[in-house]
């Protein structure tokens, strides 16, 4: 007990070293005699001194120690246990008990609007620490760099406002420098009022602590802790408080952000299964054709043999019979090679191309010819959407890169394209053009379809972005496109056509001696 009155001693004083001292002191004795009481005590002094210095995790460390002391003091009697307990008030608990539980609690946040219900109840948590007129959680949640209002139930009835560029790139840029909460005792000395005082979440506001929210060092939304009543003194205590919020907020973005790209990598190797299904059926259905023709011709030629059985078994034969039998002979066995070379090389493609692409080894391989056996597996799809394919490759053009990889980017650029260029099957042309540049090949896959507007340019390799939604349209084709152009090493880019769209890509010419990949050849 003395330890603990020297310890506020200290603390008046200023002296935060030697209250820590005494303290940790006063804390050693308790666990020495034994004090359950003693030690409680030890714990909450040591959080709060440790707070005050901006040390939250021994603060929390200590807290959630205190805590647990507490809960085994009120153990140590049933009666008066079950007497607090009528009494408990989940109100009455103290900042930084709610602060911890915050800090532990955890959301399902596998969607946006699960994402929006947490948001609304740390809101309302944050209220509650603070004491606080208005929280307000601003979410880059569909636009980059666009920070949209996220309405509490209580306020869904109210237009969501937005802060974005150019209308508050001043603000943005602001918060992006600091990377650290903006404290304001008097809003109206805000040195970006004139870019805010428009929101409606301005207006009003006596003190606001503004926080900026970063997830993988961008900026993903701002949290805005506003007082209206009267200014506002915001102590060090609130600011630590708020920081630790902000915190949380940011953690509740990760995880969303986490879940996120869970979704996309399970949706993205769905759509490679779907992609393989497709060609499946395709290629199944082309090869189809030349089986049947081959197996009708065998059975000609069978027919034709047995005759000539016959025939030689007969007393009497005449050479233009024997010449006519020949003949069908020959034409049927030809047919019957024909159509097995044309279903052999299908088959070859099919599987050289699909096996490429379930493996990631680095191979060398002739681009043209390469290309030329993923037009041939995509032939069925093509023929099908009445698009023509035109190649221009050069011969020499020579690429040492997983080849798997590239067949994944033609196929999803040729489908893209059939898909939403062409509508209603009215048919084109696709023009697939490579040249060197460098240590580099270009690579552009252009269509003379309906083309695309900016709007959609803008957003055309966003996850889950899609223009034919409900209509088949999964929006992670050119997403899938980006990620494996930045895995070879590479770059994508979409450039001016005046007609169509093009797709230009900009990848290394020798990807091994990066990747250190085992080479085999072609």
């Amino acid at each position: 007990m003395a330890s603990q009155t020297w310890t506020e001693i200290a603390v008046a004083r200023g002296d935060l070293t030697e209250a820590l001292r005494s303290a940790q002191f006063g804390l050693e004795q308790a666990l020495r005699i034994q004090s359950r009481a003693q030690e409680s005590r030890a714990h909450q002094q040591l959080a709060q001194l440790y707070q005050s210095q901006g040390d939250l995790v021994h603060a929390l460390q200590h807290l959630w120690r205190h805590v647990e002391v507490q809960a085994e003091i009120e153990r140590l009697s049933l009666p008066e246990r079950l007497t607090k307990l009528a009494h408990y008030d989940l109100s009455s608990k103290p900042p930084e008990e709610l602060l911890l539980e915050l800090s532990n609690q955890q959301w399902p946040l596998d969607s946006a609007a699960e994402l929006a219900q947490a948001s609304s109840e740390l809101c309302a948590k944050a209220r509650q620490i603070l004491s606080l007129d208005r929280v307000s959680f601003w979410w880059a949640d569909q636009t980059p760099g666009i920070f949209r209002l996220q309405p509490e139930p209580s306020d869904l009835s109210q237009p969501r406002g937005s802060i974005s560029a150019p209308a508050q790139a001043g603000y943005l840029q602001l918060l992006t420098q600091r990377r650290e909460p903006l404290v304001l005792t008097d809003l109206r000395l805000h040195p970006c009022l004139n870019e805010l005082k428009d929101l409606a979440d301005v207006t009003g506001t006596c003190s606001q602590i503004e926080i900026p929210l970063f997830v993988q060092q961008q900026l993903r939304g701002l949290l805005w802790l506003s007082q209206r009543e009267q200014q506002r003194n915001w102590s060090r205590q609130d600011r630590l408080q708020a920081s630790h919020l902000g915190k949380v907020f940011e953690r509740v973005l990760l995880s969303a952000d986490l879940a996120l790209a869970q979704q996309t990598q399970a949706s993205m190797e769905q759509e490679k299964a779907d992609a393989l299904g497709r060609l499946v059926a395709g290629v199944a259905h082309e090869v189809n054709t030349p089986i049947g023709v081959a197996v009708t011709a065998a059975s000609s030629v069978a027919d034709n043999a047995q005759r000539l059985v016959e025939m030689l078994a007969s007393e009497r034969i005449s050479r233009s019979e024997l010449q006519q039998l020949s003949q069908r002979l020959k034409t049927g066995s030809d047919l019957v090679e024909r159509n097995l070379e044309r279903a052999a090389g299908l088959i070859g493609n099919f599987k050289k191309v699909t096996v490429d692409q379930a493996s990631e080894a680095v191979t060398e391989f002739r681009l043209a010819d390469y290309l030329g056996s993923v037009m041939s597996v995509l032939s069925p799809a093509l023929r099908k959407a009445s698009v023509e394919v035109v190649l221009d490759v050069p011969r020499e053009i020579e690429l040492c890169m997983a080849s798997g990889l590239l067949t994944q980017l033609i196929t999803n650029l040729v489908m893209n394209s059939i898909s939403h260029a062409f509508p209603e099957r009215r048919g084109g042309k696709i023009m697939i053009s490579a040249r060197l540049d460098g240590p580099e090949v270009l690579l552009d896959v252009a269509d003379d379809g309906v083309g695309a507007p900016a709007a959609v340019r803008a957003r055309m390799f966003e996850p889950f972005f899609t223009t034919k939604r409900g209509q088949g349209g999964s929006g992670l084709g050119l997403y899938i496109v980006q990620t494996i152009v930045q895995r070879l090493g590479g770059s994508i880019e979409l450039p001016e056509v005046e007609r169509g769209l093009c797709v230009r890509l900009r990848l290394p010419i020798d990807d091994g001696k990066q990747d250190g990949g085992s080479k085999a050849g072609a």
